[in-house]
Formats: C-alpha cells, sequence, structure tokens
C-alpha cells in the first residue's frame, strides 16, 4: 500500500481494502441526524482545563482535610502515592500541569487499580475521571483517553467490589445514571435530532451559513461515552426507567435504542477523520457493541422483573420504534447518490443494515440482538412493501410462518437450538418470500429504483440474520431433525435462485446506478448463500432444486442414502450463482 499505514496486519488490510472499494457509496441513505444545539445538559463533562484542574484541586484539598489525622495503612498510602504526587503536579508551571497529569494518570498504581495494598479510591476521584472521560478532546486532549481507559479497566474487572484484602474503587455513582442519562447526553450534549421525521430547514438552533454540513462531531469524546456505558451496561450497573404505567414497555431503554439507530445513519458519525485515531475500533463498531449491550442488559433485566414473554414484547415495540424513527426522512442533499430517494426509503435499510453488521466476519452475536435486528429489518420491509394491496405477500407470511412454528415446536429439542432454529427459518423464510414477491412485481417496482434497493437490501438483510444463526448452530454442533436440515437447505436454494432471477432484470446498470447496486448486492447475497451450501461434500449425488411448496404441505422424508452422515447441511449441492 503505497498511501496506507506501513505495518498493518493481513486483518487491517482486507479492512482498508473493503473501506476503500465502500468509500463511493458510504454516502448512501446517510441523513443529517446531528443539529448545532445551544442547550447542555451539564451532567458531566468539563468545558475546558482549566475548569477540569480547578476541580481536581478541590478534591485534593478536601481529600487530604479528611485523610490528614488518619493513621490507618490505607489511608497513609492514599495520601503518600496519590494526593501528594498530585499536589507537586499543581505546584508546577501552568503550562507542564496538564502534560505532568497526563503521566500520573497512566503510571500511578492506584488510579490506574493496579496498586496491590488493599486501598478503596474514593468517589469523588473515580467521578472526575468519568466527567474527564466524556468531555471533548479539544478541552481534556489525551487526559480524556487515559481516565476512560482506567474507569473501564475498573469496572470490566469488577474493582468496585471491596473484598477487604485488594484494591477496589468507589464506583457506586454509576448504578445511580439510567439509561435516559444516555438519550440526555446524545440530545442536549451532542444534538442528536430525535423528533420525526428530517431536521426542519427553519430550525432555530441550525447555523444557515452551514446549513448543508453536519456540526462538529467530537470522534474521541463519543468514543469514550460508547466504551464507558457499554462496560456498566455489560455488568448491568445502568439500571433500566420503570417511572411509566406500563412497565413491561421500558420506554427508557427502547427510546435509547431509537437513538442510537439514528445516530448510525448520520454521515458526520459515519465519515469523521478520527474514527481509528484513539482506538483500535471505529466508532460505528463501538456503537454496534453498545447496541448489543444496552439490549441484551434490557433484556435480562426485564426477564428478571418479569418474564420473557414481556422481554419479547419489549423487543418488538423497540424494532417498531426504530422503524418510525428512520422512515419518511428527507431524500439525499443535491449531487448525492440517493438524492432522487424523494420517499426516504434508502435510510430505512441503512439503519437496519448497520445495526449489527452480519455480511463481514465471524463474530456471534446473542439471539436477542438478532432477534431484534430481524423484527427491524422484516417491519422495515413491510413498510416498503406495503402499497400494493392486491398482493398475497402477507398470506404467505402467514401460512408460512403457521408452518414454521409447526416444523420448530413439533420436536422434543431444548429451548436454545428451538429459538435459534426459529429465527434462522424466520428470517429465510421472510427473505425468500419477499424477494420472490419483487421478482414477481419486477415490472411495478423497478420504476422506483430507491424503493427496489431498499426492499432488496432489506430482504438481504432478513436472509443474512438467518444465515449467521445457521452458521452458530453448525459451529455449536446443535442437532437437527432431518426435515429441519431440509428446510434450511431449501430457503437457501430458492433464495438464492430468485437473486439471480432479479439480477437478470436489472438492465442498463450504467444508467441507473440503484440497479447496479442491486445487481451487486444480489450477487454477495447470492456467493454467500452459496458458501453456506456448498459445505457439503462434492463428492456427494447432486440432488435436484426442490421446492418449498413440498415442505410447507408435509415434511420431506429423509433421503435413504444420506442418512449417517451428521453433516447439517448433507443434502446440498454446490453454488451455482451467476
Amino acid at each position: 500500500w503505497t498511501d496506507g499505514i506501513g505495518g498493518m496486519t493481513s486483518d487491517q488490510r482486507r479492512r482498508e481494502a473493503r473501506a476503500k472499494l465502500q468509500g463511493l457509496s458510504v454516502s448512501l441513505g446517510l441523513r443529517r441526524m446531528f443539529h448545532v444545539t445551544n442547550t447542555k445538559s451539564k451532567t458531566c463533562g468539563y468545558d475546558d482545563k482549566v475548569e477540569a484542574i480547578n476541580e481536581l484541586k478541590k478534591i485534593v484539598t478536601t481529600l487530604q482535610k479528611r485523610y490528614r489525622n488518619e493513621s490507618g495503612e490505607a489511608e497513609t498510602i492514599l495520601r503518600r502515592q496519590m494526593l501528594d504526587p498530585l499536589n507537586k503536579i499543581f505546584k508546577k508551571p501552568k503550562d507542564l500541569i496538564f502534560d505532568l497529569l497526563l503521566r500520573f494518570l497512566q503510571r500511578n498504581q492506584i488510579v490506574t487499580g493496579t496498586c496491590e495494598e488493599r486501598v478503596i479510591l474514593p468517589k469523588v476521584m473515580c467521578l472526575w475521571m468519568w466527567n474527564a472521560a466524556c468531555s471533548s478532546y479539544e478541552a481534556m486532549g489525551h487526559v480524556s483517553t487515559a481516565c476512560c481507559q482506567n474507569l473501564v479497566k475498573m469496572i470490566l474487572n469488577e474493582m468496585d467490589i471491596d473484598d477487604g484484602i485488594s484494591f477496589s474503587a468507589d464506583l457506586t455513582f454509576v448504578e445511580r445514571y439510567s439509561i435516559s442519562d444516555l438519550v440526555s447526553h446524545l440530545e442536549n450534549d451532542c444534538g442528536l435530532w430525535l423528533s420525526n421525521g428530517p431536521i426542519p430547514c427553519d430550525d432555530e438552533n441550525i447555523d444557515h451559513s452551514i446549513e448543508k454540513s453536519s456540526p462538529s462531531l467530537d470522534v474521541c469524546a463519543m468514543k469514550n461515552v460508547f466504551l464507558l456505558w457499554k462496560t456498566a451496561l455489560d455488568r448491568d450497573l445502568i439500571k433500566l426507567n420503570t417511572d411509566n404505567e406500563d412497565a413491561t414497555l421500558f420506554g427508557g431503554a427502547a427510546k435509547a435504542v431509537t437513538a442510537l439507530t439514528r445516530v448510525s445513519i448520520d454521515p458526520a458519525f459515519n465519515l469523521a477523520n478520527e474514527n481509528t485515531n484513539n482506538c483500535i475500533d471505529t466508532l460505528p463498531s463501538l456503537l454496534q457493541s453498545l447496541l448489543s449491550s444496552l439490549i441484551n442488559s434490557t433484556v435480562r433485566q426485564i426477564t428478571k422483573l418479569h418474564s420473557e414473554s414481556d422481554a419479547k414484547k419489549w423487543i418488538e415495540n423497540a424494532a417498531d420504534g426504530m422503524v418510525q424513527a428512520c422512515s419518511d426522512l428527507s431524500a439525499g442533499e443535491e449531487g448525492d447518490a440517493d438524492h432522487d430517494d424523494d420517499d426516504g426509503w434508502l435510510p430505512l435499510a441503512c439503519a437496519a443494515e448497520r445495526m449489527i453488521d452480519f455480511q463481514y466476519g465471524d463474530e456471534e452475536h446473542c439471539a436477542d440482538v438478532i432477534a431484534l435486528k430481524l423484527s427491524f429489518a422484516m417491519l422495515a420491509l413491510d413498510r416498503c412493501l406495503a402499497d400494493d394491496d392486491t398482493s398475497d405477500r402477507e398470506n404467505q407470511l402467514k401460512q408460512a410462518t403457521t408452518r414454521l412454528n409447526e416444523l420448530v415446536i413439533k420436536d422434543d429439542i431444548n429451548d436454545t437450538t428451538k429459538r435459534m432454529l426459529q429465527i434462522a427459518m424466520q428470517g429465510l423464510t421472510h427473505a425468500e418470500i419477499s424477494l420472490r414477491y419483487i421478482d414477481t412485481n419486477s415490472d411495478a417496482i423497478m420504476r422506483d429504483h430507491p424503493l427496489l434497493l431498499a426492499a432488496v437490501m432489506l430482504s438481504g438483510e432478513c436472509a443474512f440474520a438467518g444465515l449467521h444463526v445457521s452458521k452458530q448452530i453448525e459451529m455449536c454442533n446443535l442437532q437437527l431433525e432431518a426435515d429441519e436440515k431440509v428446510a434450511l437447505v431449501e430457503l437457501m436454494s430458492i433464495i438464492e435462485t430468485t437473486c439471480n432471477n432479479i439480477k437478470k432484470k436489472c438492465t442498463s446498470v450504467i444508467a441507473y446506478p440503484h440497479l447496479r447496486r442491486v445487481k451487486e448486492y444480489l450477487t454477495r447475497l447470492g456467493k454467500t448463500i452459496g458458501s453456506m451450501k456448498g459445505r457439503a461434500d462434492k463428492r456427494r449425488k447432486i440432488r435436484n432444486q426442490g421446492s418449498l411448496d413440498s415442505w410447507r404441505r408435509t415434511s420431506i422424508p429423509l433421503p435413504e442414502d444420506t442418512q449417517d452422515d451428521d453433516d447439517m447441511f448433507e443434502f446440498s449441492q454446490d453454488s451455482n450463482c451467476s
């Protein structure tokens, strides 16, 4: 790479290549979701270095007065190893204080949590580090990053629990935060637009001199915020709001999921140059991790407080809110690739695609996260294809769902396998019926190219979710019945064939870029499905392409020549994707 970073690993080079290949279409479906705001929540963060240093001086002075006459071993260690070095730093010239403070935060054993003696890091000091980590890079520089790293390590290693023997940190203030505080930070401090529809042109908070540009996004501060909240949510330290009348809805958590979904489709968020400067992960990947932690923590807490059925209701409610938040957005700005998307279909598809990435990598995702993304994609797809009242697509989906439940529930299998199989079947079935509908009604749908692209992308996301779960079933060596295996392969076969049929109808791809994108997406989807089917032994006898109608009427019997094979996709044939 002549223009790349030297010493990159093979994985980093693949990511670099992927980024370059997607560079021309990266703005597709993105809409400005952040606006200039004059309101500040002041829940955390410092405006400048002077404010942060003055606050730290007050904390040190207060702690010195508290521990001055204390003769305990822990108090003595705290006074000698933390308070005295900080006082020496404050006596240095002003232009050196911040650099020395950074070195102190990176090397001091108490602040970094590496102290071997039994010492409790005071709450006021932990709170100062939290506020510094959430401050802007312009105000705090690398001090914010050092504070974030120390706090993440303490929360992750459960150093807030005092075992009476080793080091601990007083992080009780974290438990006082609720999920609404994260939404308030995004809305008031960062300027995230949470009202329905696009940001109005007459918004008084918008600087019309820079009307077409998004406000400057502090990527470093947002990364720290995402890391801190993700780590706290992984341990369920952040409590859900249950003040509403119907506590099972947990509106605060659903609103947070909706807010993070809107964050993902802002161009400034995705195209920021600082995405990889202070952390290995990019801001979009951190957002996906935070979203997964939020969903998992919410489901765990709802299940503990109520029941699993209430958790499923929350997933459906959150998915519906995500669809509402990403619908009816304006077309792209003049010169963008989607400036002709007057009905705002592509932001909806883009939000579903960017929520959790199933297309690349083998990272496992919790079933609750996959279920929420699948519900989001299915509801969004229903919204895209809901205009045609003459279609029997809804009836086909209902009939397929009924037979799917019979297929999944009739066998005496454990709950984990049953749920994963149900999610896989649901995603593949929804994708298969929707793609066949697009193929059958291609003359009408292809008149609206943005709608066609959005419908294909959403169908593909349903299929990718089903394929991802199918891969997890295979990797976990979960046992499936013969008709269940055959049903998965039949669904993949029909989707692959339908992708090829739609691709043949996408002509004039040079004149119509959206048709080219549809064809490229279907090619990627078809090859991914083909790779899953191609796991079967090539020496096996090739069986004919079947029809899903057969197993919908009655279950398909087990072929006699394949009864002893335990491979999940034993009846598949090699891909023939053109």
